[in-house]
């Protein structure tokens, strides 16, 4: 007999705090997210957290039809890509947070 469990759901309202004003620099924001996989979580350009929640099922719709929209171009423009709410970029961050940001 074996024993399975699933993975912890996560609640981005009470699994993670951070005192106010916390600055984070990219290497330390991938430390975060490597401790905390279930949660969606972005870093601004300034080096600050934010936790982003799912969407309600209107939002969820209008999003789906306007990427809906947004591929249908692209892909008869021709030479366009389009990417979907949840994909992540790297951009440059200032210097003095670490240097230039390289892409995922």
């Amino acid at each position: 007999m074996s024993l399975t469990t699933s993975p912890p759901v996560f609640d981005a309202r009470a699994s993670l705090r951070f005192p106010a004003g916390l600055r984070l620099t990219a290497e330390q924001f991938e430390l975060v997210c490597a401790e905390n996989r279930e949660a969606v979580l972005e870093l601004d350009a300034d080096g600050r957290l934010i936790v982003m929640t799912p969407t309600g099922s209107e939002t969820g719709s209008r999003n789906g039809e306007l990427f809906f929209q947004l591929k249908l171009f692209a892909s008869r423009a021709g030479g366009w890509k389009a990417f979907d709410s949840s994909t992540g970029f790297r951009p440059p961050l200032p210097r003095s947070r670490g240097g230039a940001g390289q892409p995922r």
